[in-house]
């Protein structure tokens, strides 16, 4: 997942202008946030998530953003993200009898991030 974050002015047809490079490279878009509330001084935080085939990625990457550069939008951040997943993780053992805040404390230093305990 790509994240495309931008400054946007508040005038008609520029949201337009941000995410056709995107779409017209036939990447798929799954979200836009378009902080119309945040807006400062007419310019409205734009994000767009999409998803570029793996390929072409540093390809469309250099063409959506020499598009907008064109276009005059300026890019305030561009971010690849990993995907994230949701796992279920059953563990038996000593741990509980002993200090399960030390088995936490190693999982969440690999980066996961535990959301639920059942005991």
């Amino acid at each position: 997942m790509i994240v495309l974050e931008a400054v946007l002015p508040d005038t008609p047809g520029n949201f337009m202008e941000l995410i056709n490079p995107i779409a017209e490279n036939g990447d798929n878009i799954y979200g836009i946030i378009h902080n119309h509330d945040k807006k400062k001084n007419n310019l409205i935080p734009v994000q767009v998530t999409f998803e570029l085939n793996e390929e072409l990625l540093e390809t469309n990457l250099d063409k959506i953003k020499t598009i907008l550069e064109k276009k005059g939008i300026k890019i305030s951040k561009l971010t690849r993200e990993l995907e994230q997943q949701k796992i279920k993780i059953i563990l038996w053992g000593h741990f509980f009898e002993t200090d399960i805040v030390d088995t936490i404390k190693r999982v969440s230093e690999k980066g996961a991030r535990i959301s639920e305990i059942c005991i």
